[in-house]
């Protein structure tokens, strides 16, 4: 499990969504925290890969906290965001791969091809 990416990741949201730059407030760093919270659970329930889920989780509305005016794709550009995120980290790109189609995934009002 990399906790360096992970507790990096719950700073990170945390920061951003404390900025002044951020317009949805501290309420989307509560939701996303939840989520978080949820994915683990359903992660074991499902037996997934907990390191996937979880980063997942704190980046896919990470666009929308770092800036507004990408909200209405944020699924998309939270993709690219978390691949420059995680390329940091040295991430492999075949695990960097799933988080970013996770990302791409969850928007439930954007009909996406099932993966």
């Amino acid at each position: 499990m990399r906790t360096d990416i992970i507790s990096y990741l719950e700073k990170e949201i945390l920061r951003r969504s404390e900025s002044e730059t951020d317009k949805l407030g501290m309420g989307v760093y509560n939701h996303i925290r939840l989520v978080v919270c949820n994915a683990a659970c359903m992660a074991d329930k499902y037996n997934a890969d907990l390191e996937i889920v979880l980063i997942s989780a704190w980046l896919h509305d990470v666009a929308s906290i770092t800036d507004y005016s990408l909200y209405k794709e944020h699924h998309i550009h939270g993709a690219h965001i978390a691949e420059d995120i995680l390329s940091r980290f040295n991430y492999g790109q075949d695990k960097t791969d799933m988080v970013k189609q996770c990302i791409l995934h969850h928007r439930g009002s954007v009909p996406l091809e099932k993966i």
